[in-house]
This record gives structure tokens, C-alpha cells and sequence, in this order.
């Protein structure tokens, strides 16, 4: 057990799926620049971000499971945290999957909105909007 949060995809995310690496790309970097350390799970020093994959972790004792979402998804997903640095990465990455997704993702999580402020601090603060409640 843990900390952990879901996704389910109603159908493929290829035409929007481009735009939403970049975006995530953007959050990324943004939180790698105040001090949050991320890898992307497979030894690798950076994460990944392409047209097709967003797939990232924290790195060394910061690390838990890893995020993985890709353009061609769909089904039932989840990424179990356990609360380490690289959570408020994934919740403002799945805020940001709402905003580009809409109806096509339904997200819920272990925690609360209230418990998503990192999350939601970080997304405001890449993108100059206060993120809308995304949890089912």
C-alpha cells in the first residue's frame, strides 16, 4: 500500500498527446529548477518526454514507481508515490492531462484536492492559471 494516484483513458490521446509532452516538459523543468530531482525510472539521469511518452521518477531514495503515460493508452493506470518529492510532478502533470484531455480522463487519487496544493502551486506556477479540481 501507499500513496498513490490513478487515471483511466477512454480512448487514445494521440492528436492532443504532442502539445501535452511539452506541457509536461515545461512542469518538468519547472520543479527540477526549485530542487526536485527527477529521472525517469530506468537509470537514466532525465526524464522523458516525447511526442508519445511522458515517463518520469524521482531519483535515488526519492524514487517510488514510475509515471508512465503514452499517446496510444487506454484502460485503467496509476503511479503509487508514497508522498515522495516527485508527487506534486504527477498530480500537476494529471492536472494538466485534464485541461488537454477533458472528458476523455477520469482521475482520483488516495489524497484530496487540499492534498494536491504542491501539485496545484507548481501547475499555477507554469502556467499562470489556477488549475480546476480534476479528482472524480
Amino acid at each position: 500500500m501507499g500513496y498513490t494516484h490513478y487515471w483511466t483513458i477512454a480512448r487514445p490521446l494521440d492528436n492532443a498527446f504532442a502539445e501535452f509532452s511539452e506541457d509536461c516538459t515545461l512542469i518538468i523543468g519547472t520543479a527540477m529548477d526549485a530542487g526536485i530531482e527527477i529521472g525517469d525510472g530506468f537509470g537514466k539521469t532525465l526524464p522523458t518526454t516525447t511526442a508519445t511518452d511522458v515517463i518520469f521518477n524521482g531519483v535515488g531514495d526519492g524514487t517510488h514507481e514510475t509515471f508512465h503515460m503514452n499517446s496510444t493508452d487506454t484502460g485503467f493506470a496509476f503511479c503509487k508515490t508514497a508522498g515522495k518529492p516527485y508527487d506534486v510532478v504527477v498530480c500537476a502533470i494529471l492536472i494538466r492531462a485534464k485541461f488537454h484531455f477533458g472528458n476523455a480522463i477520469d482521475i482520483s487519487s488516495d489524497g484530496n484536492w487540499g492534498d494536491w496544493e504542491g501539485g496545484q502551486l507548481l501547475y499555477e506556477t507554469v502556467f499562470d492559471l489556477q488549475p480546476n479540481p480534476v479528482l472524480a
